[in-house]
């Protein structure tokens, strides 16, 4: 089931969801849970984040990258992880995490659909998601023109 903007219900992140994942290219975002199984709300410099996304990208294998996330770590999802290591730490429970995707049209271009969805996140709360620290390809110089633009 998707949402207005295209995305699907948040899913706990483990093995089995990531085997159901029904579609192989799109967006994805993984969030942090919070207590009681709910999104873990993240202070960000602007604001909120009440979903707790602690990651978003795009792949056009999205099971493989999501797999990533689960170990053994063998995708460039792994860097990103590692990194969130850190911060579940900090006070996020280990191993808690939810993932949902967005099905992206077969001719849509990925590297611009995760650069508007970073630019989005970022105009909102001034900052990226914590673990999106690395930008692949062409993927920043798209995030900086439509930062720049604003909208």
């Amino acid at each position: 089931m998707n949402d207005k903007s295209g995305w699907t219900k948040w899913m706990p992140l483990n093995d089995a969801n990531v085997r159901n994942v029904s579609v192989s290219r799109g967006l994805y975002q993984v969030g942090a849970v919070g207590e009681g199984g709910g999104p873990s709300k993240i202070c960000r410099l602007n604001g909120t984040d009440e979903e707790g996304i602690i990651y978003m990208g795009g792949s056009t294998k999205l099971r493989e990258r999501l797999k990533g996330w689960l170990g053994p770590r063998k995708h460039h999802a792994s860097r990103h992880w590692l990194l969130c290591q850190t911060i579940l730490e900090q006070g996020i429970p280990r191993y808690e995490a939810r993932f949902r995707v967005r099905v992206g049209d077969p001719h849509e271009d990925l590297e611009k659909a995760e650069a508007n969805a970073l630019a989005d996140y970022f105009l909102k709360f001034a900052e990226l998601p914590p673990c999106n620290a690395l930008f692949r390809g062409n993927i920043f110089a798209l995030f900086l023109e439509r930062v720049r633009v604003g909208s």
